[in-house]
């Protein structure tokens, strides 16, 4: 539970998706933490996926996240496409805003935000 919000755009499978990072930001919209987004192969088929998290650059808040994301393609039943399912198992270093079951409460642009960016790196602000 919680009100983090997902703005990402519809992902192409494989190589093209993994050259991407994801961004997670605070109750206020500020970047905190970020990570590479990596494949990952499993029974299912290609998935990417993020774990080896890191503060945002410039980032100098208490946040310190930890855990993992992972992007999988799946199929919509009765023939309506392709779509991605994005589960997040984060643990801890989170703004206890954005776990709070309020949501109404965050008015911020970006607010709770998991942004999935182009680029593979997280070594500048992008």
């Amino acid at each position: 539970t919680g009100a983090w919000a997902l703005a990402a755009a519809n992902l192409t499978a494989g190589a093209a998706r993994a050259a991407r990072s994801v961004v997670l930001t605070d109750r206020l919209g500020v970047p905190f933490a970020c990570a590479r987004l990596e494949p990952y192969v499993d029974e299912d088929g290609e998935d990417v996926t993020v774990s080896a998290w890191q503060r945002y650059p410039g980032y100098t808040g208490g946040l310190d996240v930890s855990g993992t994301i992972r992007l999988h393609d799946v199929r919509r039943s009765g023939g309506g496409g392709a779509a991605q399912l994005l589960t997040l198992v984060l643990f801890g270093g989170l703004d206890p805003a954005c776990v709070a079951t309020d949501a109404a409460s965050l008015s911020a642009a970006n607010a709770c935000g998991v942004h999935v960016h182009e680029g593979d790196g997280c070594s500048s602000a992008e």
